[in-house]
C-alpha cells in the first residue's frame, strides 16, 4: 500500500464528510418538488448514491482512525480528545446506519425518502459536524500528526513583501535604482553615447 505521512485518515474523512453532508441536503431538497417530477428522481438518485457511498467509505475512515490513534504519538490532553472525537464517530456511523439500511431495502421510490427522513437525516449530519470539529482540534490545538512546525525566528510577513513591491524595492529594481544614483544604468548610457557621438560630428 502507498505510504501516506502520518496515515490515510485524513484523507478518507473528507470524502466522508463531504458525502454524507450533501446526501441529507440533496434528500431535503427532493421533498419540494412533486411526486412525478423528473428533477426529483434525479436528485433522489444522486442523495441516495452520496449516501451510501459515503457510509461505505466512512467505515474505512472509522478504521484509519482507529489505526492512527494507536501509532500517532500524543500526551495525555491529547488522549482525552483523542478518545472524544473516537467516540462521536462511532455514534455517528451507528446513527446513519439506519437509514443506510432503509435505502437499501426500501428506497427506490419517488415516495421512499418523504419529508420526515430528511429531516431525521440532519441529526447524524449534525453529529459528523461535531466530530469533524473535534477531529480538526487534534491537528490544529493539539498537534497530532504534525512532524515540523515553521520557524518563526524567520516570520514571513506577506504584508511587507506586498508593500515593498509597489514601493519599488522589490527584485527587478536594480536598474531603476542605478539611474537614480548614477551609478551607469542602461539608460544614462545610452543617453551619454547620443551626446559623445553629436560631439564629435563634424560642423558644416
Amino acid at each position: 500500500m502507498i505510504e501516506i505521512v502520518p496515515n490515510w485518515h485524513p484523507i478518507l474523512v473528507h470524502f466522508t464528510v463531504a458525502l454524507l453532508v450533501v446526501a441529507p441536503l440533496l434528500f431535503f431538497a427532493s421533498t419540494w418538488l412533486p411526486v412525478e417530477s423528473p428533477t426529483k428522481l434525479r436528485l433522489l438518485a444522486a442523495a441516495r448514491c452520496n449516501l451510501l457511498l459515503g457510509y461505505v467509505i466512512s467505515l474505512g475512515t472509522v478504521a484509519a482512525g482507529w489505526y492512527a490513534a494507536s501509532t500517532v504519538a500524543h500526551d495525555e490532553a491529547a488522549h482525552a480528545a483523542m478518545l472524544m472525537h473516537r467516540n462521536f464517530a462511532l455514534i455517528t456511523l451507528a446513527a446513519y446506519t439506519p437509514f443506510v439500511l432503509w435505502t437499501l431495502t426500501r428506497g427506490h421510490g419517488p415516495r421512499s425518502h418523504g419529508f420526515l427522513f430528511a429531516v431525521l437525516l440532519l441529526l447524524p449530519m449534525g453529529s459528523l459536524t461535531l466530530t469533524a470539529w473535534r477531529g480538526g482540534e487534534l491537528v490544529y490545538v493539539h498537534g497530532l500528526g504534525v512532524q515540523s512546525l515553521p520557524d518563526l525566528r524567520g516570520e514571513h510577513h506577506h504584508g511587507e513583501d506586498e508593500s515593498a513591491h509597489a514601493a519599488g524595492s522589490g527584485p527587478g529594481t536594480a536598474h531603476d535604482a542605478g539611474n537614480e544614483n548614477g551609478d551607469g544604468g542602461d539608460g544614462d548610457d545610452h543617453d551619454n553615447g547620443q551626446e559623445h557621438a553629436h560631439e564629435d560630428a563634424p560642423q558644416p
